[in-house]
């Protein structure tokens, strides 16, 4: 197990451009994302477009930096970066998370390791290489491969085995 943070970022938001880029309380929202996600003393890599220069700029020195060149295919931008640093478990944050807790993020890494399932909620999502891999190779539809997890959690089932006696 090489569990790994993620962290998807870009200037190119078409209803708030460059928000990660914001202060909120004399901080940009980017730091805030990445200072949360180090306290939680697993490896951190901020994945972003290779056409966003003034982020690249700015992040690389305070952070690993994934760049890669598809602005829209996120979950192609995750799977090659988590197969290049061998994240297994893939912890995925938005950069623009700004309530994201790194006590938070552990306990749903727990609740991954528990339960050996994609965990989401608290503002970050913990899931397989394999699953990973496999949609990345396999869904084709536009809206999950812009956002990573939306297929893995269309596509869940669970079942249960409840004893009524």
């Amino acid at each position: 197990m090489n569990p790994g943070i993620i962290i998807q970022a870009r200037l190119g938001s078409s209803r708030f451009p460059r928000k990660v880029l914001q202060e909120i309380n004399g901080k940009k929202l980017i730091d805030i994302v990445v200072d949360e996600c180090k306290l939680t003393n697993l490896p951190v890599v901020v994945a972003m477009p290779i056409g966003d220069r003034e982020l690249i700029d700015y992040v690389s020195p305070k952070c690993n930096v994934w760049l890669d060149y598809n602005e829209n295919d996120v979950i192609g931008r995750y799977y090659r970066c988590a197969k290049k640093y061998g994240f297994d478990p893939v912890i995925r944050v938005t950069a623009d998370a700004k309530n994201i807790k790194h006590e938070l993020i552990l306990q749903q890494l727990e609740n991954y390791n528990t339960y050996n399932h994609i965990c989401y909620g608290n503002f970050c999502e913990v899931f397989s290489f394999t699953q990973l891999e496999h949609y990345y190779h396999h869904d084709k539809r536009p809206n999950t491969r812009e956002h990573v997890t939306m297929g893995m959690l269309q596509d869940m089932t669970v079942d249960y085995d409840i004893d009524l006696k």
